[in-house]
């Protein structure tokens, strides 16, 4: 700058020019992309971000929520990889958004669907813990489920024996009772259980145990002296068999005639 006088007075300063910039690169990689949590379950962001002009480490990465809003910022490692906690989500189905932002502006954006609410509740009402039946008999089986998000009706559910397999399949009625019988279980100690999944994938079960018995089979009754007197003292052979292996118990009930 020069005045009138001819008085002179300089000031430099050195700027650096680079090339064109380039776009920050980013991916999810958990959660998955249409996966489901319990609402206030602690969750866990992880993602990769890179960039060619400047070191990871210097991005500014935020995570987004189109319900809730800005989740939170973190920092990358020089690495790049982006670690991110919350259990703040609320009751929804969520599209969480990555973004991802350099020193002059220009960002990387990545999208995933994640499913946040309860879980179904279920209870088996029949049979109860404990319950014995016998093989052949009709044994009625009866829960009851509900969810906070889901009617009754649209939630699927199973029956399961761990000796039979899958015994029933399908969904309750409006008032979320679920209910069947049936006579060709094996013998044996049954784990039962009654399990339901909603429409976001969240699922609840409830287990009881109960017994199926072999009733005992008498192979051979005799008595001695036959035929028997009043002053007779007499003798009874009883051989039998338990399929379950069951200690066998006997009494007698004598009929005159």
């Amino acid at each position: 700058a020069e005045d009138t006088s001819g008085k002179v007075s300089t000031e430099e300063v050195v700027i650096q020019v680079g090339g064109e910039n380039n776009t920050p690169t980013c991916a999810i990689i958990e959660p998955i992309d249409g996966s489901s949590i319990v609402v206030g379950e602690t969750v866990t962001f992880r993602a990769t971000v890179d960039d060619a002009d400047i070191a990871p480490n210097e991005l500014n990465v935020e995570w987004l929520s189109n319900n809730d809003g800005s989740l939170g910022t973190a920092t990358p490692t020089s690495s790049g990889d982006v670690l991110f906690i919350t259990n703040a989500l609320s009751n929804n189905v969520h599209a969480i958004s990555l973004i991802v932002t350099d020193d002059v502006g220009a960002l990387c954006s990545e999208q995933l669907v994640l499913n946040v609410g309860t879980s179904p509740t279920v209870t088996i009402d029949q049979p109860l813990d404990g319950d014995v039946f016998s093989l052949g008999d009709a044994i009625s089986f009866q829960g009851t489920v509900t969810d906070q998000e889901d009617l009754p009706n649209e939630l699927a559910l199973t029956w399961t024996s761990n000796l039979d397999g899958e015994l029933f399949t399908g969904n309750p009625n409006s008032q979320g009772i679920t209910q069947f019988s049936t006579a060709n279980l094996n013998a044996g100690l049954h784990s039962l259980t009654l399990s339901v999944i909603d429409s976001f994938g969240l699922f609840a079960d409830d287990i009881v145990s109960f017994r199926v018995n072999t009733p005992p089979v008498i192979d051979l009754l005799s008595f001695s002296p036959d035929p028997i007197y009043s002053n007779d003292s007499l003798s009874i052979s009883v051989n039998s068999s338990d399929a379950d292996g069951d200690t066998v118990i006997y009494s007698y009930l004598w009929f005159e005639n």
